[in-house]
């Protein structure tokens, strides 16, 4: 049969009781009861204060949204003319470029070696021994237009020469007239 612990028994009474119901009691021999320490208790949570609801937006009154059309307007106006102006600059120069051109142009480099090849080749050309100096058109790209005609100067044979040559389709095909 099992008795109860009694008292001299050697077994602590309080060994079953939980630590925060039992007597306080001495540690050492003086006597003097010393508390014992809480165990630590968790931090509470944070609280945060509750979000604020956005204001409601103040109510307009019809004189200021007449007074930011008012300022507006000539903004939107003034950037429709500064947009047409740049239209109209965009415009003029690109007709100024066709009209200024006549629409396909040579290139007058190629047409100086062309000359300078025909009027030095013995075989197809006038068989010119020195041909230097070929300047077209005063250095300008002509017209491609049929019937464009325009003058090269050349030094052949030590001379000062003309050369007149003629546009002979609208591809851009030449004739090289004989050095005069």
């Amino acid at each position: 049969m099992n008795r109860p612990p009694g008292p001299g028994s050697g077994h602590d009474p309080d060994a079953d009781t939980p630590w925060y119901l039992r007597r306080p009691t001495s540690d050492d021999q003086t006597g003097i009861i010393r508390p014992r320490p809480n165990p630590p208790r968790p931090a509470p949570p944070r609280r945060y204060p509750p979000p604020t609801p956005p204001e409601p937006p103040a109510p307009q009154n019809r004189d200021d949204t007449a007074a930011r059309r008012r300022r507006t307007r000539p903004m939107l106006i003034g950037a429709c003319i500064v947009a047409v102006l740049i239209a109209a600059a965009v415009l003029l120069g690109e007709v100024s470029k066709l009209v200024g051109t006549g629409g396909k142009v040579l290139d007058v480099a190629k047409i100086q070696a062309g000359v300078l090849q025909t009027l030095s080749d013995p075989a197809g050309g006038y068989g010119a021994n020195t041909v230097s100096d070929v300047s077209c058109n005063n250095g300008r790209n002509p017209n491609a237009d049929k019937g464009t005609t325009f003058t090269c100067d050349a030094i052949v044979n030590g001379v000062q020469r003309h050369v007149i040559v003629l546009v002979s389709d609208d591809n851009g095909t030449y004739e090289i007239d004989s050095p005069r």
